[in-house]
């Protein structure tokens, strides 16, 4: 619906800009023709005929300048608005950017470590982190309104490491480090790979955190 709303106002721009042209060269006729038939009549010192036609001279150089401002006042909105709609999305990407890069600032301090993390109040610790994280991420109206599907599986991921880090807690699930170590390695694997491409869309550096 977006992109169908993007076509109609760029086809809408780009017919009114026709027009434009059409209807200032149709102006700089009439103009023409008027100062022709004023010209004729000064050497035939006609000035009745000079006179019946300065009215219409007027009227026309008016449209003309209307005409010109209207357009100018057209091109500057939409200049105003390729600049907004590229801020916004400058500001979306270095919104994405902090928050992908917090949580993987925090996770990398600790992946190296998991095999030698026997305290469990430190992985519940990480835990809640992630948790935190995750929440800004789901919570933040912008972040949602890109309605990226990469984005979307990158946080499925996030979720999946909250559960392993919970089963691990609960002691239900993992009945050794290892079997937990192995689960979240893989993956952070596959979330480092959603990062790169994320990094590729939305231009953004993540490679260091490999």
């Amino acid at each position: 619906m977006k992109n169908l709303f993007e076509y109609f106002e760029k086809s809408f721009t780009y017919i009114y800009s026709i027009l434009f042209y059409i209807s200032l060269i149709s102006i700089i006729i009439v103009i023409s023709f008027i100062l022709g038939v004023i010209d004729s009549n000064l050497k035939e010192e006609n000035h009745k005929i000079i006179i019946q036609m300065l009215p219409a001279l007027g009227i026309t150089l008016s449209a003309l300048l209307a005409s010109t401002s209207l357009m100018k006042s057209i091109q500057n909105t939409n200049k105003i608005e390729q600049k907004k709609k590229t801020n916004e999305l400058e500001l979306k990407k270095n919104k994405i950017s902090f928050y992908l890069n917090l949580v993987q600032s925090y996770i990398q301090m600790y992946i190296e470590d998991f095999k030698t993390i026997l305290d469990d109040d430190l992985m519940e610790d990480f835990k809640i982190k992630l948790e935190e994280y995750l929440k800004l991420i789901l919570n933040d109206n912008e972040i949602k309104a890109l309605n990226d599907k990469e984005i979307r599986q990158y946080i499925v991921f996030m979720e999946m490491n909250i559960n392993y880090t919970d089963r691990y807690l609960n002691k239900k699930e993992y009945p050794n480090k290892e079997d937990l170590v192995k689960s979240i390695e893989e993956s952070y694997s596959k979330m480092y790979s959603l990062l790169e491409s994320l990094g590729k869309k939305y231009d953004i550096d993540f490679s260091n955190f490999k």
